[in-house]
């Protein structure tokens, strides 16, 4: 959703997702979760070449000036957000960035 609405408003956006199936549902302009008017949206972006998807994060992570981690954050037995799934993007990132990023925890 995040990268939908921002190709709409003109950002060059490029997606990506260890989920393989749900890349594939994106890449065949399928939407995986229920949300107005979203896939309405996510096809109009990728028409206008603002909105591609990749299942390479690495290639996102050098072809982006800011990138967006967003993971479930699950809850543990003890109630406290799991944020491995956090830690593990923002080392992946730090691994593959080339230049300065601008990274947002959403």
């Amino acid at each position: 959703m995040t990268g939908g609405c921002l190709a709409e408003v003109g950002h060059e956006v490029v997606c990506t997702d260890n989920d393989a199936g749900r890349m594939a549902m994106l890449e065949a302009g399928r939407v995986p979760i229920y949300e107005p008017h979203l896939e309405a949206i996510l096809a109009a972006a990728r028409r206008a070449g603002r909105l591609t998807f990749t299942r390479h994060a690495g290639e996102a992570v050098r072809a982006g000036d800011a990138i967006f981690i967003c993971v479930g954050t699950p809850p543990r037995q003890t109630g406290e957000a799991d944020l491995s799934a956090i830690d593990n993007v923002a080392r992946m990132i730090a691994t593959e960035a080339r230049s300065p990023k601008l990274v947002i925890e959403k």
